[in-house]
């Protein structure tokens, strides 16, 4: 729903870059198993897109230990229309 939202403005002309958090499970390079991470999907409107993820654990009721943040490169998800544009 927000990507459709974002791809509509950016559309527009609304937005040159954009940023999307959401709450994930993922693996961990190096570990095993998949743990708990917010992931921040940022784009920019001249084609450049990654994805950032800062690993998380609960700890009792209110107590929260971030791991190290990471990033990867993203395919585009917001400013696809104007890349391809770009391309033409």
């Amino acid at each position: 729903m927000y990507l459709e939202a974002y791809r509509e403005a950016a559309g527009d002309g609304n937005f040159t870059s954009t940023a999307l958090c959401v709450d994930v499970r993922i693996q961990v390079p190096g570990r095993l198993e998949k743990t708990d991470a917010i992931q921040i999907m940022l784009e920019h409107s001249e084609s450049e897109a990654l994805n950032a993820f800062m690993p998380y654990e609960k700890q009792g009721e209110s107590e929260i230990t971030y791991g190290p943040l990471f990033a990867t490169p993203a395919e585009l998800r917001v400013f696809i229309k104007i890349a391809s544009e770009m391309e033409q």
